[in-house]
């Protein structure tokens, strides 16, 4: 009976210690946005009648870590509760980031 208490002892710190061993990664969630002109882009959020709600100044970053910064839009259609995050670049490109549903007001709680 000891020694299958002692063996799983020397199972639990051997799990530790290679635990404790293993380097941290940040935590990095990959994405690939869709990107065209931001006419086009206007035209398909124009689709779902999202209306621009604010506007700001924000980052994203490539699967590299490259920063790319831009203006960003945040549209949503109060009705349906569809919304949509869009980077808009210098050169006209617009890339969407995010966009989804369920949209509600936060009324603080």
């Amino acid at each position: 009976m000891k020694k299958v208490v002692v063996a799983v002892l020397l199972f639990f710190l051997a799990t530790i210690a290679v635990a404790q061993e293993q380097p941290t990664q940040p935590n990095i969630l990959p994405l690939q946005a869709q990107c065209s002109f931001f006419t086009q882009m206007a035209e398909t959020i124009g689709k779902y009648e999202e209306l621009l709600l604010f506007t700001g100044e924000g980052m994203s970053f490539g699967i590299g870590g490259t920063p790319f910064k831009g203006g960003m839009m945040f549209f949503v259609n109060q009705d349906t509760g569809t919304w949509s995050v869009v980077q808009l670049f210098g050169d006209g490109m617009a890339c969407l980031i995010f966009n989804g549903s369920k949209f509600e007001p936060y009324v603080g709680q």
